[in-house]
């Protein structure tokens, strides 16, 4: 995976593209805070000016101007064909809904890690879910040994490269966990 620092340049944006949001605001901190990670949302680039993503409103469509103020990396990934599949894939989910009792059992077993909580509801998506599940369906697996289910933003940061890591955000501000 090749990584390019956030941008609102839409020329580094290609169909495929993961984009990694962080430095939340707001409601986003309620996620940032229950995964112990900078980062807060992912989504898919559907092209340089549009990406779908999973929101509390279910999966959508959206411009990337709206993202205009939002902090992200672009994550590029190796296989381009794998990267058209995922659009593909996700495409064919917009209008699906959003699975709040998934984040909240996430969130209940990032808290309580001995429990091993989970919870996943067919055609309900939280964001990391929907992008993983995205590039699974495309013969991708971006998490190995988590669940689609199971992945949350922070997730996606072990896809930067470790200078952007460490550089970038410091060695404590990831939330990365080992599988």
């Amino acid at each position: 995976m090749q990584s390019k620092k956030y941008t609102m340049n839409a020329a580094v944006i290609a169909p495929g593209d993961i984009l990694l949001f962080y430095h939340p605001r707001g409601v986003e901190l309620v996620i940032s805070f229950l995964t112990k990670s900078s980062f807060y949302h992912v989504a898919i680039a559907l092209n340089q000016h549009e990406l779908i993503e999973a929101v509390a409103s279910g999966v959508i469509r959206s411009a990337l101007e709206t993202k205009r103020g939002k902090r992200f990396l672009v994550i590029s990934p190796r296989s381009k064909d794998a990267a058209r599949a995922a659009v593909v894939w996700a495409k064919s989910k917009i209008g699906d809904g959003y699975d709040p009792a998934d984040l909240v059992s996430i969130a209940l077993d990032r808290i309580f890690a001995h429990l091993h909580v989970y919870f996943a509801r067919k055609g309900r998506f939280t964001c990391g879910e929907f992008v993983a599940t995205a590039y699974k369906q495309a013969g991708s697996n971006l998490i190995p040994n988590v669940n689609p289910q199971d992945v949350v933003p922070a997730d996606f940061a072990r896809l930067l490269p470790r200078k952007v890591r460490s550089t970038f955000f410091g060695a404590n501000s990831l939330g990365l966990r080992t599988p």
